[in-house]
Order: structure tokens, then sequence, then C-alpha cells
């Protein structure tokens, strides 16, 4: 071998074992630096596990499963829709909330308390052409300006608080409802107690209305018009206290009672006492034949639209009897009968409905001359939606009296409903024109003096209300106009 050739093969050599030595000294940094790494990886888990074993002794529980985990879950799914439900205020599956009233309710269901609340703010201006003399024989005058021409103002007209559902299971009910207002005065205006039972029957007793005339069946925040008929308050039987039977199928409803006596709104406190001076009892019954519809459509005389056609016929029967006259004891016995028909016609967005009354009394205890024994009545009414939440609607009423002297009741109504929302929040405006004198007949329910022996100094009559209620007065002659505007609030 030549020089040159082991010169060369030494340098390479060299070369190489200089190469190996560099990538050895790179590759213990490297593995230096990783065990750095893994050190303080060590150092971050020992540091974890020590954080994780304290909070475990600290909770003294053992640590959360999956499957746990998973029941947690679900456990606060249930409360978040429980607590949805409560806050729609529907009373669906709720021990507590809003379902047509506020109530309260145990989670059996057998105990239920509802209550509602309603209330009618009015304003009222009367115009009479011929206002009469103010005298004690006037009961349908306004208690200040009773001569005056136009008399106006606001009224608190009603504000009621009711309480209604039933105790131990739902077929025991009760019915409670407390009265403030233009013509009451803190008054326990309906209380009684009923039981549901089988095959469509059921009974209550105590105070309510007793069944008679649909006018005034239909309740006053679902009447049509600002109030009831000034013919319906002259005719009605009122309230009283007594027993009451009902059968209600699907097409047929008869509902027969037996109290004290006929009442008129604001009549003889008497009738409130078992061992009052006179002994008297009376009899109604009223049977109502649903030839359309359902009966929740004729719960009242108005159709909102969408709606199906439903027609309701109706008639009653009342008879009242007294030992002795109610107004001039001692005296002869007293009989007053009288009866009703009517029919109630609602179709989509309109509404028509007609009622006639007859009242035939035995007793004339004002000793003026009177033509007929007697007395009659017609109320008619119609209705038609001019948009969604706008109707109009009109009233005509007619009556007669017992007495000469007394021209007929006949008076027309023209009004607008703007139904805010629904029954609920409603504003109702009415014009009306009487086309005859007014008498204080019509505001007297039995055309009579009270007994001042019942009711010391007062001689007026017993004054049924119409007046406070439906805002006409007494007039010397025709050409009364009335204007009503009422807001009425019911939940």
């Amino acid at each position: 071998m030549d020089v040159s050739r082991m010169i060369g093969l030494a340098l390479v050599g060299v070369l190489s074992a200089s190469a190996l030595a560099s990538d050895s000294d790179a590759l213990r940094a490297k593995i230096a630096e990783l065990e750095a790494g893994q050190q303080q990886t060590n150092l971050l888990l020992d540091s974890l596990q020590s954080d994780l074993d304290r909070v475990r002794a600290e909770s003294s529980d053992d640590w959360l499963s999956h499957e746990r985990a998973e029941k947690i879950k679900g456990l606060v799914q249930d409360v978040l829709a429980d607590a949805d439900t409560r806050a729609s205020l529907q009373g669906s599956g709720a021990t507590s909330g809003y379902d047509k009233g506020f109530f309260i309710a145990s989670q059996d269901g057998n105990f239920k308390l509802t209550m509602n609340m309603n209330m009618q703010f009015r304003f009222l201006w009367d115009h009479r052409d011929n206002p009469p003399a103010a005298s004690p024989s006037n009961p349908g005058m306004p208690a200040s300006n009773p001569t005056a021409t136009d008399v106006f103002g606001f009224t608190n007209q009603r504000t009621a608080l009711i309480f209604k559902g039933h105790v131990f299971d739902p077929s025991l009910t009760y019915f409670a409802q407390f009265m403030w207002g233009a013509n009451y005065a803190s008054t326990l205006l309906d209380a009684w107690i009923g039981k549901t039972l089988d095959g469509g029957w059921s009974v209550k007793a105590g105070k309510f209305r007793m069944p008679f005339s649909r006018d005034m069946l239909v309740g006053y925040t679902h009447q049509l018009a600002v109030d009831r008929p000034l013919m319906g308050y002259y005719f009605c039987i009122g309230r009283s206290q007594g027993l009451q039977a009902k059968y209600q199928g699907d097409n047929c409803r008869f509902t027969a009672a037996t109290f004290e006596a006929f009442e008129p709104i604001g009549g003889l406190p008497a009738l409130g006492q078992w061992n009052s001076t006179y002994d008297s009892i009376a009899f109604a019954a009223r049977c109502d034949w649903l030839v359309s519809g359902s009966w929740s459509d004729v719960q009242s005389y108005t159709a909102f639209s969408p709606s199906e056609t439903a027609v309701l016929l109706g008639g009653a029967v009342a008879y009242a009897t007294a030992n002795q006259s109610l107004y001039g004891a001692p005296g002869p016995q007293q009989h007053d009968f009288r009866s009703t028909a009517d029919a109630t016609i609602n179709f989509d967005g309109g509404s028509l409905a007609a009622s006639v009354v007859m009242a035939h009394l035995s007793e004339n205890p004002r000793n003026r001359p009177r033509e007929r024994d007697t007395v009659w009545g017609l109320n008619v009414q119609g209705a038609i939606f001019l948009s969604d939440d706008v109707q109009a609607y009109s009233r005509y009423q007619w009556a007669d009296s017992q007495f000469s002297g007394d021209d007929d009741l006949s008076l027309v109504q023209l009004g607008i409903n703007y139904y805010i929302h629904g029954q609920n929040v409603k504003w109702t405006t009415d014009v009306g024109y009487s086309f005859n004198q007014i008498s204080a007949t019509y505001f007297t329910m039995a055309q009579a003096p009270v007994n001042p022996a019942l009711l010391p100094g007062n001689t007026a009559g017993i004054n049924n209300g119409g007046s406070n209620f439906t805002g006409w007065t007494e007039d010397g002659g025709d050409g009364q106009w009335l204007i009503r505007s009422q807001l009425q609030l019911s939940f």
C-alpha cells in the first residue's frame, strides 16, 4: 500500500470519530431535557392527586359515578320542568296557580279554593225633559238632584269577591260572593253548599238566585248591554234562601227550588230571618231545552267568531204566598204567580234573544185604582260583531202596569262592546231613549208601599234596584235620554 492511501484512510477515521462524538453529546442533552420535563409532569400529577384527596376527604362522601351523575342530571331537569309549569300559572296538575281564577288545591285533589274578582266602573248621564217633583213616593229617583233635568256622574257599580271550590271530595262544592257598589253595602250576595250526584243531578242549599228569568240568570259580567233590562228587574224574583235540585243532561236542564219568598233586590230585610213577622213560602221551576250547540255556547248573549250555532229555549213558573199581607199587617193573604218563556240563538259572530214575562198579583196594597191584576213584559235584543273585538247591539223592552195612570214602559237602546280580553276586560257604551213616561211603578217590584211595621219610616215602596242598576229614573213625561259607559274587569 502506498503512503498517500494510508494517509487518506487515517483522515477519514479521524473525521468519523469526531462526528460520532458530536451526535452523542446532542443525544445526551435531549435525554436530559426529557427527564426534566417528566419530573415536572410528575410534580403536577402529585399536586392534582393531593387536591383530589383533600376534596374527597372534605366531602366525606363517595365520589360521583357516571350513573349517579346521570340521575342527578335527570332530577335537575324534572325540577326545571316543574318550575316552568308553575311559572306559566296554568292549573294543569299544579296545586296553585290560575285557571279561570286563582286557586289553591291539595295534591290529592280533594280540596280546592278558587278566588275571582269582578269590577264594573261606570259613567252615566241622564236627561229628562219633565223631571217630577221630589217626593217620598218617587223611589226611582237619585238621592241627589231629584228634580234636575240632567244628572250625571261616575260610580263604582259593582266590586265582587268570589270564593268557590270543593271540600273533602270534588262532589261537595261551595260558593260565596261578597258585593260592594252603588246598590250594595258589603253584601253577602250568595252563599250556598252543593252536592253533585250521579246521573246529572245536583242539589244545593243556602242563598242564591232563584231559577226563573233568563235575563237575570245570565251573569252580570256576561250581559250584552251595560246592565240587565229594567223590565228584568221589574219582574225578577231575586235571591232568597232555600233548597234547589237540578238535572242537566246533554240537551235538557231542569231546576226546581223552594225558598222563603220573592225577594226584590234592596227588598225586605225580614226575608233573611226565619222568624219574621209574616209566614211565606215560594216555589220556582225552570226548564231549558238545548236545541243545538253546547251548554257553554249559551251561557251568555255573545257568540264570538268562529263558533257553532246554538239554540236554547226556556220557560219557568214561580209562585209565592204569605199568610198575611206583606204590606199592611194584618191583611189578606197574598198570592203572586209569575211565568216566563225565552229563546236564545247564538250564531257565528251574532246573537238574537227574546223573553216574555207575566205576573199575576192578587193584592192591591197601594189602594190605587188599577186596571188589571195581570201585567206583562217583553225584552228583545240582538248583536253582531263588526270586527274581531267590536260588537254592536240593540235592545227594546216593554212592560205594563196594573195601575191606571201609568204609561207602558217603552225603552230602546243602541250600544257598542269592545272586547279587550274577551268577557274578562271589556268596555261597553250605549245610548237609550224612553218613548213614554217612566213611573215609579217600574222601580218597585210589588208596586206597593212597605209595611211601616216591618220597615219603620219607609213609605216609598220596595225599591228593586232598577234605577241604581240601569240608570233609568222616574220622570213626568216622555223623552228621557240615558248614556252609559262601563269598563269591566273580571278575573
